[in-house]
């Protein structure tokens, strides 16, 4: 070009291998400046495709321009505006480089995609741009408050690479947004640090820090790698490689009092999949779980969650399974599965499981446990297809629920208490609980065996801070034994000697309580107890010729207390006695144990019958007030109007005081002292023997 100016100038250029036409520059008017400058007003430049001149595949139009014939350059300060086959570009301040068929725009540069959404358009805004026409596909590079927005699409980020379909249908191939990046999309806010979208497959890809979160149920998902599958209705989060940072789930849940609780939980994936009306959350991989309440672990959990506004979250239900791990403030349970039903404030636990209070050392086993949360209640249930399958309930404390352990060697057998029914309720009450035991009830507690019905344990803390049982209740069935002893009643209570800080070892503590059911009176407490030898009333030789039988005693009441030197069993109405060649009634009686010597086992030392004594041993029968056994000495001390009469022979005594020692061999009858002034009522009394006629003797 010669120097000077031309007006309505039109410039082809053409490939020097194919002779097609690249692109082809207009004007209104073009003043040469120099070889590397020419200046243009009304600037048209039209860019064609190698393999295709019919038209142009971009018109790039501005009102100002400089043109550099040298390198194929086009520059601009001003306006500019690009109109392709699928898109409308403009911005100011550009460049154009022809021969790498690249556009740079460097201020304000806004587009409008044709042919991206349902109602026909995206556009993009952003600080700065550029457009890559190289090859068969249009590559849009935006910087700086890039924004992107369809009718589907609301996206935010510092950097966005956008590239058009070769069709030429304004489809994207791909969207890469960096930093910074926010999308709203589908009811979801995303935020990330770099974002890959293929539209074809519908599918979004989130790197950096990346969070969703969810406008209608406010749930909230966090990853390495978080993915959109649109097609599919699905989200999915995964962990890094070296599971440092983990996919994690911020679930939402509001309760009938409109209380919001969230829950968070992290695992290696978690995929987030939507219905018509829920959203299915599925974890995989180490699930761990934090509540307000609660934290848990398992392997593989499900979450269900209504499409509910935000205002009102829901969650339905929650299931787990795999090593389940659970722990609250009343301990640490496992299981093989578990079960939230947020609404009803329920934890499930089903197969295996155990539930462990480290502070209060206590172990529960059982086939199912609800816990009622807000309740502080729950249920243990054993598996009612399995004959042998039972609710376990172990108490590892210092308290024992068995005879005292005495100074003389006798110690009960440590290791706390173990507990088996078919189903337990439990409570709690601050430090306090309640456990309640319903169906084929059995207790084992040092070195003491029952069983019943119904038993409720309570247990509190100790002066050591630590829980221990504190009363056990048993209804129905009662069956206690002992090494010593063994009772059936229909209702009992068992104190536990309990270690308190003013403990008096030598005071005697009540262990057992058995009693009359209201239901059931005609069913009354019994106790069988070791056999007892002769009581004094028979020969040596009729004694031991008697076969051994345990001592049986049936009453309305029965009570055992424990002291150091000695267990007492106490029985009270209508009380019956069935021993070895001995039986006896009365109102009450005291029934004294003690060990061996050299022996760790009790036995019988003394028996203190009172009110309407009668008594049988032998051939003898015995009435009196009271009745005082001594088993080791083979002696009964009869006292109260005593009276004796023995069918052998036919003779019958009486007296003030009567006492036959076998051990001794002998058998005195006291009369009572003398009056002491006139004004005594009654007469002494005098010991009376009477014996058989005579002629019975000779007879005999």
């Amino acid at each position: 070009m010669l120097p000077g100016s031309v007006k309505n100038f039109e410039l082809p250029n053409f490939d020097d291998k194919s002779g097609l036409k690249e692109w082809e520059l207009f004007g209104d008017l073009a003043t040469y400046i120099n070889d590397r400058r020419i200046d243009v007003e009304n600037i048209k430049l039209d860019i064609f495709d190698k393999d295709n001149t019919a038209a142009p595949r971009a018109v790039i139009t501005s009102p100002k321009a400089q043109v550099d014939p040298s390198d194929g350059k086009v520059f601009g300060d001003s306006e500019i505006f690009v109109k392709g086959e699928d898109f409308n570009l403009d911005g100011k301040v550009w460049r154009w480089d022809s021969r790498k068929k690249f556009m740079e725009i460097l201020d304000s540069v806004k587009i409008d995609f044709r042919g991206q959404g349902s109602s026909g358009a995206t556009k993009a805004e952003s600080d700065t741009g550029s457009l890559d026409h190289g090859g068969k596909r249009n590559i849009f590079t935006l910087s700086k408050n890039v924004r992107v927005k369809g009718d589907d699409l609301d996206l935010k980020c510092q950097k966005i690479t956008l590239t058009t379909g070769e069709d030429k249908k304004g489809r994207f191939e791909s969207m890469d947004a960096e930093k910074d990046v926010f999308i709203r999309r589908d009811g979801r806010d995303a935020e990330a640090q770099s974002a890959i979208f293929t539209p074809a497959k519908e599918l979004m890809v989130l790197k950096g820090n990346p969070k969703i979160t969810d406008v209608k149920s406010g749930c909230v998902l966090l990853g390495d790698t978080i993915m959109l599958d649109k097609k599919n209705r699905r989200v999915e989060s995964i962990a890094s490689p070296d599971k440092k940072l983990r996919a994690t789930a911020v679930l939402l849940h509001k309760d009938e009092r409109g209380k919001e609780q969230s829950m968070l939980i992290s695992a290696d994936s978690i995929k987030m999949e939507s219905a018509e009306k829920n959203d299915k959350f599925t974890f995989s991989g180490d699930v761990k779980i934090t509540a307000p309440d609660f934290t848990a672990k398992c392997m593989q959990m499900t979450a269900l969650s209504l499409n509910a506004d935000s205002s009102n979250p829901k969650i339905q239900i929650i299931t787990g399974s795999g090593n389940v791990r659970l722990a609250n403030e009343s301990g640490n349970a496992r299981a093989d599965n578990f079960e939230i039903i947020p609404d009803k404030d329920e934890i499930l636990l089903i197969d295996n499981c155990e539930l462990t209070d480290p502070k209060k050392s206590s172990r529960l086993k059982s086939h199912v446990m609800i816990f009622k949360r807000k309740k502080n209640n729950g249920i243990a249930l054993s598996n009612p297809k399995e004959k042998n399958s039972f609710v376990n309930l172990f108490v590892d404390d210092g308290a024992d629920i068995s005879a005292y352990a005495d100074t003389s060697g006798v110690s009960a057998k440590k290791g706390g208490t173990t507990i088996k029914s078919r189903k337990l309720n439990f409570a709690r009450e601050g430090e306090d609980m309640a456990f309640t035991f319903f169906d084929d009830v059995s207790i084992n507690s040092g070195d003491i065996d029952a069983k019943c019905q119904k038993m409720t344990v309570f247990t509190g803390p100790d002066s050591g801070g630590k829980s221990a049982v504190q009363k056990i209740t048993a209804d129905r069935q009662v069956q206690i034994s002992q090494s010593e002893y063994t009772a059936n009643a229909e209702t009992a209570v068992i104190y536990p000697k309990l270690k308190t800080e003013n403990s008096d070892t030598k005071k005697p503590h009540k262990f057992v309580e058995l009693g009359i059911a209201g239901d059931n009176p005609g069913l009354r407490p019994q106790v069988t107890l070791p056999p007892l030898g002769n009581i004094g009333l028979n020969d040596p030789a009729a004694a031991k010729a008697a076969s051994k039988k345990n001592t049986v005693i049936t009453s309305d009441k029965q009570w055992l207390a424990s002291a150091p030197d000695a267990d007492r069993y106490y029985f009270e109405g209508d009380v019956r006695v069935d021993g070895t060649d001995m039986n006896a009634e009365c109102g009450r009686i005291e029934v004294v144990m003690k060990p061996s010597k050299g022996s760790k086992k009790k036995r019988i030392t003394q028996i203190i019958m009172t009110d309407s004594v009668k008594l049988t041993q032998g051939l003898k029968e015995a009435e009196c007030g009271r009745a005082d056994i001594y088993a080791d000495e083979e002696m009964i001390v009869l006292s109260q109007d005593p009276v004796v009469f023995n069918r052998e022979d036919n003779t019958r005594a009486s007296g003030f005081k009567m006492v036959y020692n076998r051990g001794k061999g002998g058998i005195s009858i006291e009369g009572s002292a003398p009056k002491q002034n006139e004004l005594d009522d009654e007469a002494p009394k005098r010991p009376t023997l009477v014996l058989p006629s005579l002629e019975r003797v000779k007879a005999k």
